[in-house]
């Protein structure tokens, strides 16, 4: 679980569970439902009962935003989690989007995809436009905005990190570079989903290696998600 800490302002002292607002989006507290993988969630492709339920459940408890496990942009035969690749699909989000929106909580959908990292810059041009593909489902679901997964070790962490990153193109080389994927895809989705829809991206703050992400690396990738146009980062 984790959650926004408590703030002094002119106004004074903020509680945990007071009403905020940030954008259009609002808090009924400011505690958040950190991601994990939602396991028993998929099958021939369709959300099971056990994923609207678990997500119900949630919604009933003392959380003002619910981030979602990962829903994957494109689809992938090995891994069996929730897809958001095609249309189709968005009436089954829209269900669980109802259900928790009616017990006055918020939810993220958080975003990513599985793939090897030594791809064409033409793929990466297109993985850029399933992202900002995926986050106009959301959008259309219902989600209050969604979550892009640049953390553990799913691709685009492995972009961020020197340890995984040989690449000597413009995406591969220096912090900045490495950051272009993720803070593209950033650009990509601000431009589709318009200025107030919510963007949150999730990093790793460090590899635990010598040769992986360093703190200026991951401030680095921050401040460009910054720039580009991120509302939130959660750090892991």
């Amino acid at each position: 679980m984790t959650c926004l800490s408590q703030v002094t302002s002119l106004e004074g002292k903020k509680d945990l569970f007071d009403e905020t607002q940030y954008k259009n989006m609002k808090l009924k507290n400011r505690v958040f439902k950190g991601a994990i993988a939602d396991l028993e969630s998929w099958e021939n492709e369709k959300l099971t009962d056990k994923y609207y339920k678990r997500y119900e459940e949630l919604s009933t408890k003392e959380i003002g935003t619910i981030i979602s496990g990962i829903m994957l942009v494109e689809e992938h035969k090995d891994i069996p989690l929730p897809n958001i690749n095609i249309d189709e699909y968005i009436p089954q989000f829209k269900k669980m989007v109802d259900s928790v929106h009616k017990n006055g909580a918020n939810i993220i959908a958080q975003i990513s995809f599985m793939k090897d990292i030594d791809m064409s810059i033409e793929e990466i041009y297109r993985i850029t436009n399933l992202f900002a593909d995926a986050a106009e489902r959301c959008k259309k679901a219902g989600f209050d905005g969604v979550e892009i997964a640049a953390n553990h070790h799913v691709t685009l962490t492995h972009f961020l990190s020197p340890m995984f990153n040989h690449r000597t193109d413009e995406y591969g080389g220096s912090d900045e570079n490495r950051a272009r994927f993720t803070t593209e895809i950033i650009q990509k989705i601000r431009a589709r989903a318009g200025n107030d829809y919510i963007i949150m991206m999730k990093i790793n703050s460090e590899d635990d290696d010598p040769n992986g992400i360093t703190p200026d690396g991951f401030i680095t990738a921050c401040k460009l998600a910054e720039q580009a146009g991120v509302d939130m980062i959660e750090v892991t």
